[in-house]
């Protein structure tokens, strides 16, 4: 896979939060899709989601159940060595997994800006509809941003898409970090009133902001940040796999 692509798909973390109308008892399930991507185990993603869509129907919270799911899928498509096809297939489930939610609940800013990802990642599997599936990220993530313009993990992607966008075509490294930096102050002040928890998503904030500190070239304060990522979340293999690079 393009690293660029592969990057694109690495900002899932940050888009599978917790929706604010939803509650708390599908949480488990999403950190367990973490555990599995961190260890680059597919399978275990794959047993978590069966789980996952038979609590959500119990539990009355299938909309939830079903973004998470799109989440896996596009973790499980970010695993280091995954097969190109399989990858792809993984991709279209999170995009055919969104697309009934989405036409139900138009104004679920995180779920239009997770469809964003998955179509944009889809796009470097095919070369005819590769265009289209690239114009058609860049109106949803711009609907999203519309409707959460202070939503972290929307300005947060928002960011990432800047800095993984070549500059021929509009990205730019300074704005993406002006713009992640922007989400991490959110995500800060999101934290409940008292705690200093770093809230989950922090960690990959400060993941891109090292990212996009090695785009604009200063190696220095790119270990600085990825080192504050894996010291707010050890488990974080690309944080880790990052620094070992530097």
């Amino acid at each position: 896979m393009n690293s660029r692509y592969r990057s694109l798909i690495l900002l899932l973390g940050s888009i599978a939060a917790l929706p604010a109308w939803a509650a708390d008892s599908l949480l488990p399930y999403r950190d367990r899709i973490e555990q599995g991507y961190n260890a680059r185990d597919a399978r275990a993603i794959e047993t978590t989601v069966a789980e996952l869509k038979k609590a959500g129907g119990e539990s009355d919270q299938e909309d939830l159940a079903t973004y998470y799911t799109a989440f896996a899928r596009l973790r499980q498509s970010a695993i280091p060595g995954t097969d190109k096809s399989r990858a792809r297939d993984y991709l279209e489930e999170c995009i055919d997994e969104l697309e009934p939610l989405l036409k139900r609940r138009s104004d679920y800013a995180q779920a239009r800006a997770l469809y964003a990802s998955c179509l944009g990642a889809s796009s470097n599997y095919y070369v005819l509809r590769a265009a289209t599936r690239g114009v058609a990220a860049g109106r949803e993530m711009s609907a999203a941003l519309k409707l959460a313009p202070d939503n972290p993990w929307v300005v947060f992607q928002a960011g990432v898409s800047d800095l993984l966008t070549p500059a021929l075509f509009g990205g730019s490294a300074t704005r993406a970090l002006k713009e992640i930096k922007r989400a991490e102050q959110l995500f800060v002040a999101s934290r409940p009133a008292g705690s200093t928890a770093p809230l989950f998503g922090e960690a990959e904030a400060w993941l891109y902001i090292g990212r996009a500190y090695l785009a604009e070239g200063d190696k220095e304060k790119a270990r600085e940040a990825l080192a504050t990522s894996l010291k707010l979340a050890p488990e974080s293999a690309d944080a880790r796999d990052d620094l070992a690079r530097l």
